[in-house]
């Protein structure tokens, strides 16, 4: 097999594994581990925030519409995200997955691992999610 054929078929492979893993969180709500960055300046910079609300959560369609996230770090709300019309949520301040510097800033996290809930509250139930938030500082 040429180099070209096994590079095809590596990607091949990639792709039906990304595409079956998607399939997957569109049904499960899920939260992935986040790495903040504490700069020198002490501005705030981290990974893409991928919060998802599957339909496992059984939450009311308005809730898609027009809900949000609650940030819980140690029991104390920090912070929110607006739920998107396919699940995935989104800080509403810059529309995208990585919340402002001001934003970060302002969550108190502790250098390590805070652990973190990602919580829905609506009128007929709790949903809620897990994740890691690790605050690290750059050298």
């Amino acid at each position: 097999a040429s180099l070209s054929s096994l590079r095809n078929k590596v990607a091949q492979s990639i792709s039906n594994t990304v595409n079956s893993a998607t399939n997957v969180f569109q049904v499960h709500s899920g939260a992935m581990d986040v790495v903040v960055i504490q700069h020198p300046d002490n501005s705030f910079s981290s990974t893409a925030w991928h919060v998802h609300v599957g339909r496992d959560a059984s939450l009311p369609s308005s809730s898609f519409q027009y809900g949000s996230v609650d940030i819980v770090i140690r029991r104390k709300t920090v912070g929110s995200m607006k739920i998107g019309s396919d699940g995935r949520c989104f800080f509403e301040e810059t529309g995208s997955k990585h919340p402002s510097s001001e934003t970060l800033a302002q969550m108190d996290l502790q250098f390590g691992e805070n652990p973190a809930t990602f919580e829905i509250s609506s009128q007929s139930c709790l949903f809620e999610t897990q994740g890691s938030i690790f605050l690290w500082m750059h050298d």
